[in-house]
Order: structure tokens, then sequence, then C-alpha cells
């Protein structure tokens, strides 16, 4: 059980580089989003999560931007890429409750044949 909704909490995370100039690492922040409710075979889920995830990324990067003093396109460009990070981890927890309902499936026609 704590497995899986570790397998189905995602970190949406945003960083913004330094410019060439500094000597300073690049700035990172993330924000947790907990999808371990959430059947994303829907696709109003989906759109759901995908709403939440834009809403995480536009709080967590202008929160980096204003740390580091840096211009509103990179506030775009972090947040374009935190939703992209954030949908190439949904489509990876998709697939996981898609093996999942495939495996739930299978064993439900095992037990009837054997039952």
């Amino acid at each position: 059980m704590i497995r899986s909704m570790l397998l189905t909490a995602f970190a949406l995370t945003a960083t913004i580089a330094a410019p060439a100039f500094a000597q300073e690492p690049p700035v990172q922040a993330s924000q947790n989003i907990n999808i371990s409710q959430v059947d994303l075979r829907d696709e109003a889920n989906w759109r759901m999560v995908d709403r939440q995830v834009a809403a995480a990324a536009e709080t967590v990067c202008h929160r980096i931007v204003q740390a580091s003093d840096r211009y509103s396109a990179d506030v775009d460009e972090c947040v374009e890429n935190a939703k992209h990070d954030a949908q190439r981890q949904m489509r990876q927890v998709l697939a996981r409750q898609e093996a999942d309902a495939k495996v739930r499936f299978a064993n439900l026609g095992s037990t009837a044949r054997h039952g």
C-alpha cells in the first residue's frame, strides 16, 4: 500500500540555470502532487491533474525567478519544462495503472474459471 502511494505521487520540479557569468548553482524547487487516489485512465481526471500541474508550475517557477531576479521569459521556460517533466511522470503513472487494471482483470477471469 505504501509502495503504491509512493508510485502515484510525483514531484513537480522546476529549475532555472544561473547565467553563464554567475558562479551560483542552478536554483531548484519542487512541489509534490499526490495522485494516489486519481485514475489517470479517465480523461477528466487527467485534465484535472494537468491543471494542478500547471498551477503548481506557475507557483514554483515564480518563486524561483523571484529568488534569482530573472526575467519573465525565464518563468515561461521554467513552467513549460516543469509541465513537460510532470506530464512524463503522469504518463508513467498511467501506464502502471493500465497494467494493474489488466492484471486485476486477468485475475478476475482466472477466479471465475476456478471458482
